[in-house]
């Protein structure tokens, strides 16, 4: 059984075979080396078969929230914006590593003839 009492286990490694290739995917595995649902080990030996069998991985050492050191969720979401802002790996694993703050939307540009400073509150994107 594992920590959570579960006996039927899913190894995600025992099912690379089955994740259909794609190279417009880029997959990203977070885990926290601290996390004691999911071993960091097991997350590597899962992004290794993946890079085995063809697929573009990223795996990448965040801070996980919650007693176990296993909620990477707010990570997860950051990650899906910043692939979507189209940032590349390296970037994206950096603002992971950094526990960085989720994209801002951009302030609207000023109407024409307005001055910049009219409105601004120096809130920088």
């Amino acid at each position: 059984c594992d920590v959570t009492g579960f006996c039927d286990t899913y190894n995600v490694t025992d099912h690379v075979a089955s994740v259909p290739r794609s190279p417009q995917r880029r997959i990203f595995i977070i885990g926290d080396p601290s996390d004691i649902n999911t071993r960091f080990k097991y997350q590597q030996a899962f992004a290794d078969k993946l890079v085995a069998a063809g697929h573009e991985v990223t795996l990448i050492e965040g801070e996980a929230q919650g007693p176990q050191r296993h909620g990477l969720t707010h990570m997860a979401n950051r990650t899906l914006g910043w692939c979507n802002a189209g940032y590349d790996n390296q970037r994206i694993a950096a603002l992971v590593r950094s526990n960085a703050l989720a994209l801002r939307a951009p302030k609207p540009k000023p109407a024409t003839g307005t001055p910049a400073s009219a409105g601004s509150t120096g809130d920088t994107p």
